[in-house]
């Protein structure tokens, strides 16, 4: 009996025992070690990819991808083919941090089919990546070419072309588009190699993403991708985060808008690659290749509303404005309300013959013609919307963007104001 009892005792110790072993067993398993798929680049360009691409890869992945150039340099991603395991959780991810080291802020988190063709910029000369995989449904993974890139350059140009209350301003290098923030003094610009960057009236910072045009205003800050023409809103922002945190993609673009137009109320227009216009409320911008309704001018004493030939339109605090092709402008009262319909306002000929328009805050109503003279608009209030004559000033523009951040202009030759 006693025997027995001792048989039995050393069973039970040896079950807890075998049972205690293969918990660690798969304890290990979960947080398998797979440093070997970590690596450190350094030089001027190279490429990363997840173990046996373009076969799946494993499971329970950990590989961190730390990448250092030079001290003057940044470091571009591009992404030539991203596929992870595709869920709402994000259970296999990638993600990018701004410096060579795990706690640098955070730039992106991609899963699914996320990173597909994208680029990613790092503000500085180092980036950390880190891939992870959990136990189940592994994917053909991510294949990223990198380079180094110039830092950040500003151009400086002489003082005295522009009079007060111009200031003249340092700017990134080769400018295409730029528009004034929604704080005071604030400004967002794109370079001619699509880099996106924001000034927050006393330094510039560099926002990941590329972009072709950009458009900011109270109903939100909206980008057009430079390679495959989506729509981004920028989330987070904030008088504490006046940056935000990142690009939302809310569009695909199914309507090929070639230049967005946020508001300073709760609508966005856009205006396609064949000069038509549409319109949305803000309340859909998720689902805003559904939600995009066509745009007619409904002008006074005219039968058949205008449908096409639009090149540009801003609205400000006291008005909204309508370039055509032709050089010609309408103009209505600022739209108030959330509920209203914009093809019910009645748009009144303007005077003027311009390239461009820019309303912007107070009685800022600027515009453009296509020998770059400037004009503003005189005596605008909310009880005289449309103000009265437009006045010529005494120099000349590339372009010209006001808003509730302030009122800028840009000359190629002579600088950024």
């Amino acid at each position: 009996m006693g025997s027995t009892i001792l048989k039995t005792d050393y069973f039970i110790i040896e079950t807890i025992f075998t049972l205690f072993v293969l918990l660690l067993r798969v304890d290990a398993v979960i947080i398998e070690d797979h440093s070997a798929c970590s690596q450190i680049f350094q030089g001027r360009y190279g490429e990363i990819k997840s173990p046996d691409y373009p076969l799946e890869y494993p499971d329970n992945l950990g590989c961190v991808w730390t990448i250092k150039t030079s001290e003057n340099f940044r470091i571009e991603l591009n992404f030539l083919d991203f596929e992870l395991e595709k869920s709402a959780e994000c259970f296999d991810k990638l993600t990018i941090k701004d410096g060579a080291h795990d706690d640098a802020p955070t730039l992106e988190i991609f899963c699914g089919d996320d990173g597909k063709g994208k680029t990613v910029t790092s503000s500085g000369n180092g980036l950390y990546l880190q891939f992870l995989s959990d136990e189940s449904l592994g994917e053909r993974g991510i294949y990223i070419l990198w380079k180094e890139i110039e830092k950040l350059s500003l151009e400086s140009y002489p003082e005295g072309f522009f009079n007060e209350p111009w200031v003249s301003l340092d700017v990134p290098a080769n400018l295409i588009d730029f528009d004034s923030g929604v704080f005071m003094g604030s400004l967002w610009t794109i370079n001619n190699n699509y880099d996106v960057f924001y000034y927050d009236s006393n330094q510039w910072s560099i926002i990941p993403g590329k972009l072709k045009s950009i458009s900011v205003n109270q109903a939100g800050i909206f980008g057009i991708d430079s390679k495959n023409n989506s729509i981004y809103w920028r989330h987070g922002i904030s008088v504490t985060n006046q940056k935000g945190d990142l690009w939302k993609l809310v569009s695909k673009n199914k309507k090929k808008i070639q230049r967005i137009e946020s508001t300073n109320y709760d609508y966005i227009y856009g205006i396609d690659d064949e000069t038509k216009m549409y319109y949305a409320h803000v309340r859909d911008i998720d689902i805003l290749d559904e939600k995009w309704q066509p745009f007619v001018i409904n002008v006074e004493n005219n039968v058949v509303p205008i449908d096409s030939n639009f090149r540009a339109m801003s609205c400000g605090s006291y008005s909204c404005w309508i370039v055509m092709l032709d050089g010609s402008v309408y103009s209505s009262k600022t739209f108030l309300g959330t509920n209203f319909n914009p093809n019910s306002v009645t748009w009144t000929v303007s005077s003027g013959q311009f390239k461009d328009i820019s309303a912007g805050f107070g009685n800022n109503i600027w515009a453009l013609m296509s020998n770059g003279d400037v004009y503003k608009k005189n005596a605008a209030t909310s009880h005289s919307p449309m103000g009265g004559d437009w006045q010529k000033q005494n120099f000349q523009l590339d372009f010209i963007h006001a808003g509730i951040g302030g009122v800028y202009g840009f000359k190629k030759d002579k600088g950024f104001v």
